[in-house]
């Protein structure tokens, strides 16, 4: 069964559920074209390099866990990679396996159905598809010893009544989302004002502790469990490349492009490379190089222009000085001024095409190879 390609698909799937029914206001453009916005840091402090060498235990956990619950999601929401991916083959699997790491593995499911944001917590998980096995979850918690956890847990299980709903259809219906959302415009609608059984859900959310704090107890239940922690160490053995570089740019990328033009001037030349290569590389292959230039990363052309030159990706290079050339001089940093060259009178032009055009010359895997080698010849590709 093949499941890198729905890896990424995974850590944001639930946010994109949420502003389907009304939960969340619509993404506006720039935010929605990089997954990583949502995990930027909130200090002004550069990144603890020496600490980005190695991947945090409940990382590994959670990158190998989800491997068995990324199917779990309700029918729909991720299309099957085969006939025989979905819900009932997921859940078969996790309960074939041993004990210790089906404990583990409806334990991480927590952490799957978290929410986009941190202070989501269980409010999310019961309201979305992640309460659908809160008897598995309750079980879990109760004999992995986090005692804590699953009495608040147990807590909320009981907030729906005597039968506790399995079912998301009747499950939602506790929740003010469930009723339909004021609609503002063609993009955006507000959802109803929180009830009294959301905020009840929200405080033993908060209760339960937040999800920095969760993922440390599961880890010390994988420490304290020789199975577990050998079973850990051969998953962190096993992590690919990709997955490494991933975890290493997305703690890289911590601010707003127009911020971060003075941050990674003083960073060591690798993690600077990586952060402008990966930005780049991020926008061209989610929308183009018309979508980079018309974002916010867009701010930071000329020093990607340099950093793929200093990566030994000429070609790559000129297209962005290609696309540089094609504002007025001098060159607009500023992502407003740039709009005014995109799409007038709200059409596609022949400019917008030409730009765009350029993807074909750099759309070739080039950069993300360059960038894997850059991680480990400085030796910074996290262990």
């Amino acid at each position: 069964m093949v499941l890198a390609d729905f890896t990424r698909s995974a850590v944001v799937f639930l946010t994109a559920a949420l502003v389907s029914i009304g939960g969340l206001a619509a993404a506006k453009p720039d935010e929605a074209s990089s997954n990583k916005s949502t995990r930027r840091a909130e200090t002004t402090s550069p990144p603890n390099f020496e600490a980005l060498k190695n991947i945090p235990l409940i990382v590994v956990i959670e990158k190998t866990a989800i491997h068995y619950t990324l199917f779990l999601a309700e029918p729909g929401v991720l299309a099957p990679h085969s006939q025989n991916e979905g819900p009932g083959s997921a859940y078969a699997r996790i309960e074939s396996l041993d004990p210790e790491l089906r404990r583990l593995i409806w334990l991480t499911w927590v952490l799957d159905c978290w929410g986009s944001d941190k202070a989501e917590g269980l409010h999310t998980f019961f309201y979305l598809w992640g309460g659908d096995y809160a008897s598995k979850v309750r079980d879990a918690l109760f004999e992995s010893g986090l005692f804590a956890q699953d009495r608040i847990f147990r807590q909320a299980i009981a907030a729906f009544g005597p039968v506790y709903p399995d079912d998301r259809a009747t499950r939602t219906q506790f929740f003010a989302w469930s009723q339909p959302a004021t609609v503002v415009d063609a993009t955006t609608s507000i959802p109803q004002p929180l009830n009294a059984f959301d905020r009840k859900i929200m405080a033993l959310s908060v209760a339960f502790g937040s999800r920095d704090e969760y993922g440390r107890a599961v880890e010390d239940f994988v420490r304290r469990t020789p199975r577990l922690a050998a079973w850990a160490a051969q998953s962190r053995a096993q992590l690919s490349d990709d997955d490494r570089l991933e975890w290493l740019t997305e703690r890289l990328a911590m601010d707003e492009p127009k911020k971060m033009a003075v941050r990674i001037a003083a960073w060591p030349k690798a993690y600077r490379l990586l952060y402008l290569l990966d930005l780049f590389n991020g926008e061209m292959l989610n929308g183009g190089v018309h979508q980079f230039f018309s974002n916010s990363s867009g701010d930071l052309a000329p020093q990607v222009a340099a950093a793929l030159r200093e990566a030994g990706l000429a070609k790559h290079a000129e297209a962005v000085q290609k696309g540089i050339e094609m504002f007025a001089p001098p060159y607009p940093v500023d992502r407003q001024v740039r709009g005014r060259y995109f799409f007038v009178n709200g059409q596609t032009t022949d400019w917008d095409n030409k730009l765009d055009a350029l993807t074909g010359k750099v759309d070739d895997g080039a950069i993300g190879a360059a960038m894997l080698a850059i991680a480990k010849q400085e030796g910074i590709l996290p262990k």
